[in-house]
């Protein structure tokens, strides 16, 4: 048997599937400087991009009806996802990275990777490790669903920790203003990127 189908069918989404998100704490590794950079409360429109959960249909282009922003519900778990390729924190990167911290001004509606759902749907929990173009053929697929949803709620291929994929319908959950927004080469970082890169142990630069 196939543990992720390629075509993900006829999907059931019920509200027994979506997990209400209450004030949990959203963490995000983001570039600053480049020519597509975004605020750090904003989505991002332009995909298909090569990570896992764009639900942009392809090909690539700005699409007004899909967005996507990837967020983890730790610092640890931002940190590896974002510098997984060669495993190194680089705070004086090219694209200027912050640390932002936020608190969801209202309760995110996510379907949640990390139970029965997937299996239900006859794939498993591959759809949290598999190859991500068959990942965005489901995040599609769970975006254009009659049942709306604020994103997905996942397992982070790299720290087995929660993570999301948040889709067009989050964007009003975002407060004023960020509980924290700073550069990571801030000095204020120092010691919790460095403890961090000790946990997961990247190396840091």
């Amino acid at each position: 048997m196939v543990k992720l189908p390629r075509d993900p069918g006829q999907l059931t989404i019920d509200d027994a599937d979506l997990l209400d998100w209450p004030h949990q704490k959203m963490v995000r590794i983001h570039g600053t400087v480049g020519p597509h950079t975004l605020h750090w409360h904003q989505l991002r429109h332009f995909g298909p991009t090569p990570t896992r959960f764009d639900p942009h249909p392809p090909p690539s282009a700005t699409h007004a009806d899909f967005a996507v922003m990837y967020a983890a519900a730790d610092v640890d778990t931002a940190l590896a996802e974002v510098f997984q390729r060669g495993r190194v924190i680089e705070p004086s990167a090219p694209n200027g990275p912050y640390l932002t911290v936020w608190e969801a001004g209202r309760a995110l509606r996510l379907l949640d990777l990390r139970g029965t759902w997937p299996i239900r749907q006859g794939a498993s929990h591959a759809i949290n490790t598999g190859p991500h173009p068959v990942c965005r053929r489901w995040a599609h697929a769970i975006a254009v669903h009659p049942q709306a949803v604020d994103g997905v709620l996942y397992t982070s291929s790299m720290t087995g920790k929660n993570a999301t994929a948040l889709f067009l319908p989050a964007a009003d959950s975002f407060p004023l203003n960020p509980e924290l927004s700073l550069p990571l080469t801030d000095p204020g970082l120092i010691g919790a990127l460095e403890a961090a890169a000790e946990r997961i142990s990247y190396a840091i630069t």
